[in-house]
């Protein structure tokens, strides 16, 4: 008779698409069934990825519970009350063996709960090196949120997953995390869901791009830290040069009325393609030239990781998350963050050099294939 698989918890604060959520993705199409059960409870709106982790076998428990502003205090602890009630009920009717906790509401509302019931192991995931809101140092939210987040790493976590160097660094200097909790494993991909994938003339027509077009593409949040609006001035540069030039951008987010504004202000509504979430990534990498990272802050990126598996030539920011994967001249180009000027420069070398991206694409193949296959990500 074979051993009862463990059942795992992912606790999470929405199912909005973004990087934490296509890795519960992952983990659940790639866990083996008979070691692990997994139940994934969202705490607010938005079941973007709902159906892709039922598909892939999980169990998803969504509270759909807005959450209020902590300035609004009555009535954001009544939303944690209820969040941690119902958490302890889901652990205590399914006896939870191991609770991981992924982005900032779920991180203390879990391992709370976690402690609370004595469920074995307590994770948390540290997905970001962006750790606070970008308010002002002495902020008191911010503030309060560094005094709760050293309290329960210390009381109620077990472990502390970082993934990357990074990321690790800097909970240890934030945070004065214990050095002894904290595991560093980084980022899976499905590797072989992008390196065979071959591009679509069909694809290519129905999103709105020539047969002569070369083709940009960035895949992220539409947010602030993803660099967007610097992306966008290099674009303009590269358009003087470039008269068939188009851009891709996947994703959405709560900046995208503003970068929609600013392609109107300068004239590139017809150069940059916002084409939202998509389930298609590996078919618009096929069919893209480039790949561009611009973003300003970044842990491990899928998407970066993605673009690489593809063979994709990767032009990305010099930050420490991106410098960690992309050897700069080796497996891709490096810029330094928020220099449009350089990023043009960069991007333009690739489109008129196609034969040293493909050299770069197969090296970062490679690196791929070897440190971020989500099969290893799942065994450590």
């Amino acid at each position: 008779m074979g051993c009862t698989p463990r059942k795992i918890l992912h606790v999470i604060d929405t199912l909005e698409y973004g990087g934490a959520q296509r890795l519960l993705v992952l983990f659940s199409s790639h866990s083996p069934a008979d070691q692990y059960r997994l139940i994934i409870c969202s705490l607010q709106p938005g079941n973007d990825l709902k159906g892709p982790l039922e598909a892939a076998g999980a169990e998803v428990i969504c509270f759909e519970r807005s959450r209020p502003s902590i300035l609004h205090f009555p009535q954001f602890l009544q939303y944690a009350l209820e969040s941690i009630q119902d958490l302890r009920e889901i652990c205590e009717e399914r006896k939870i063996d191991v609770i991981q906790c992924h982005l900032s509401d779920s991180d203390f509302i879990g391992t709370l709960v976690g402690r609370w019931c004595k469920v074995e192991k307590v994770i948390t995931t540290i997905h970001s090196t962006d750790f606070l809101p970008p308010r002002r140092p002495r902020d008191t939210r911010n503030k309060l949120r560094v005094l709760a987040t050293k309290l329960y790493y210390r009381k109620w976590v077990d472990y502390i997953v970082a993934v990357s160097e990074d990321s690790a660094r800097k909970v240890r200097e934030q945070f004065n995390a214990e050095p002894d909790k904290i595991r560093v494993i980084l980022n899976g991909i499905d590797v072989d869901a992008f390196e065979t994938k071959q591009p679509s003339i069909g694809l290519r027509s129905a999103i709105g791009i020539e047969a002569q077009d070369k083709v940009l593409i960035c895949v992220g949040r539409l947010v602030q830290s993803k660099g967007h609006k610097i992306l966008f001035d290099a674009m303009l540069e590269l358009t003087r040069g470039w008269s068939e030039l188009k851009l891709i951008l996947v994703g959405d987010g709560e900046s995208r009325k503003s970068l929609e504004r600013q392609c109107q202000e300068l004239n590139l509504m017809d150069r940059v393609l916002f084409l939202g979430s998509r389930p298609d990534v590996a078919a618009l990498l096929a069919i893209s030239d480039v790949f561009v990272l611009p973003s300003l802050i970044e842990a491990t990126s899928l998407a970066l990781l993605e673009a690489m598996a593809s063979r994709r030539p990767v032009v990305a920011t010099s930050i420490p998350g991106n410098a960690a994967v992309i050897e700069n001249g080796v497996s891709g180009l490096l810029v330094p963050p928020g220099d449009s000027r350089e990023l043009a420069t960069a991007l333009d070398f690739l489109l008129r050099h196609p034969e040293r991206g493909q050299a770069f694409g197969n090296n970062a193949h490679q690196v791929v294939k070897q440190r971020y296959d989500v099969r290893q990500t799942i065994k450590e």
